[in-house]
């Protein structure tokens, strides 16, 4: 089961108070890879989708455009 948190569409003053404008900016064209989280990661998602497939079987996670995730280290398959 992967643990991620997901905040949709969190208002101005929560990204404010992460300071989400001052992070770096990540982006990648549609493909699949697989991924890791090394250490705990937050994102904002700005534009686009994404789905995360487990190698663990369980259901895909759904994110996009207007979500803010939170994840400890996991591995993480590619999408299929």
């Amino acid at each position: 089961m992967i643990s991620l948190i997901i905040e949709h569409n969190p208002d101005a003053t929560r990204l404010s108070e992460l300071g989400v404008s001052k992070w770096p900016t990540w982006s990648k064209e549609v493909s699949v890879f697989p991924f890791t989280f090394d250490d705990q990661e937050t994102a904002y998602v700005f534009e686009g989708e994404c789905e995360i497939t487990p190698d663990s079987g369980c259901k895909p996670v759904h994110f996009g455009a207007g979500d803010l995730l939170f994840s400890p280290p996991v591995y993480l398959a590619p999408g299929k």
